[in-house]
């Protein structure tokens, strides 16, 4: 299963840096029940930030990556893509 990377880096860095708060939030605050919540969603944000890929987006049909690909590493994403357009036309 090939997973299609639709985070960009911007939301990656408010990912983890969201995650970082729930974290040291749960470790200072002693908030019972919920702190096992934030430290699942913590966890969810980190995975999903390591990965560049957040199902929600792809159900959403929502893709950070912005113009150029900035998610693809020297926008190799694109190339591939105009390749195979220029073969079309």
């Amino acid at each position: 299963m090939k997973i299609e990377k639709n985070m960009g880096a911007k939301d990656k860095q408010m990912r983890l840096t969201a995650a970082a708060v729930l974290i040291v939030v749960g470790l200072l605050v002693n908030l019972g029940a919920l702190e096992s919540i934030m430290f699942l969603a913590a966890v969810v944000l980190i995975v999903t930030s390591l990965l560049n890929y957040c199902p929600a987006y792809t159900f959403m049909g929502k893709n950070t990556c912005g113009e150029g690909g900035s998610c693809c590493p020297a926008n190799k994403c694109d190339k591939g893509d105009k390749a195979e357009e220029a073969k079309d036309a």
